[in-house]
């Protein structure tokens, strides 16, 4: 298992639409979390600074996923 751990930061202007995407997550997107080997996913706020905290277990390395995954797929595409 690889734990990976991440951070971003949000700005200050964007914090309400952050909190709209992620009041509910999507059924795609969780199946996809899900399908990828993925779990124990959370993010954590700290308003202070605006930094998102991210950690996630994965069964697999990214580095292994096939170039179509869905994951990769609909995390590029929340990314863009």
């Amino acid at each position: 298992m690889t734990r990976v751990a991440f951070k971003m930061k949000l700005k200050s202007s964007k914090i309400d639409e952050y909190k709209k995407r992620h009041n509910e997550i999507w059924p795609e997107l969780k199946n996809a979390i899900s399908n990828a080997g993925i779990s124990n996913y959370s993010i954590f706020y700290d308003e202070e600074t605006g930094i998102l905290f991210a950690y996630h277990e994965m069964s697999s390395s990214p580095c292994s996923w096939p170039s179509g995954c869905c994951f990769r797929s609909i995390y590029f595409r929340l990314g863009s």
